[in-house]
């Protein structure tokens, strides 16, 4: 039997609810530290701007050439800094 792993959940934060920029600024940076991904809400951003966003955006990568597509197969991801990619496939 396989034990079912759950999906990883991202932390809102809410640009409303925090007393200060200290409080902001550290709740961002343990999100981004720890998860790496964040999602925002109470930015005052309206939905038709971020759709918009999001649809040139799929526009702009569908449009790339094969060669400057990315071979998921061999694409190692993000590598630290100073550490060096020796890996072998």
């Amino acid at each position: 039997m396989t034990a079912a792993i759950a999906a990883p959940t991202l932390q809102t934060i809410s640009l409303a609810q925090h007393e200060s920029l200290e409080t902001l600024a550290k709740a961002l940076y343990d999100a981004c530290t720890v998860d790496g991904f964040i999602y925002l809400s109470d930015h005052g951003i309206p939905q038709a701007q971020i759709d918009q966003a999001f649809a040139t955006s799929a526009k702009y990568f569908s449009q790339a050439s094969p060669d400057d597509k990315i071979d998921l197969k061999s694409n190692l991801g993000y590598t630290a800094v100073y550490v060096a990619a020796s890996y072998q496939l």
